[in-house]
């Protein structure tokens, strides 16, 4: 590959090989990221978009019949 600068401005050709080799790096790894994550970016804005519902306690006891009594720890 050849690059031709077209304006009077000096470049160091190495240090330009070496950012575009970052920015394409920085762009698929932002590409995998962007699609690994995408459930979890859908989940977020469902749970924000959603009616909120008060969570509350049971204030019952529980009942359990196989005799399990979780209040005798």
């Amino acid at each position: 590959m050849t690059l031709i600068n077209k304006t009077l401005m000096k470049f160091d050709e190495e240090e330009l090989i070496c950012r575009i080799k970052n920015d394409l790096a920085d762009f698929k790894l932002r590409e995998i990221i962007n699609y690994e994550t995408q459930n979890i970016k859908e989940l977020i804005i469902a749970k924000a978009l959603s009616n909120y519902e008060e969570e509350y306690t049971i204030s019952t006891d529980v009942s359990d019949p196989i005799g399990f009594d979780p209040k005798s720890f």
